[in-house]
């Protein structure tokens, strides 16, 4: 079984240099943003309606989700990245 990563574990193990705790919170952003756009387009077109309050919530919802459960896996690479580290 595979274990869940937090964004604390995903920051401690590429912790280092200021920078790369710039590059690691950079990257986790740009990961629940593309989560939640991504969430937004998988919703039905009559969901996302003007009559529906959940309409606005359940993407970041749903990529705060994805967040708390380690995320894609995708941060650790961008801030690897970012951060200059090979």
């Amino acid at each position: 079984m595979l274990e869940a990563t937090s964004p604390t574990k995903v920051a401690d193990a590429i912790a280092g240099a200021p920078q790369d705790k710039r590059a690691l919170t950079v990257a986790l952003g740009f990961e629940k943003m593309l989560v939640t756009q991504l969430a937004k387009e998988l919703l039905p077109s009559d969901l996302m309606g003007d009559g529906n309050p959940y309409a606005d919530v359940l993407p970041g919802a749903f990529a705060d989700g994805i967040e708390q459960a380690g995320g894609l896996g995708l941060a650790p690479v961008l801030a690897r990245t970012i951060g200059g580290q090979s």
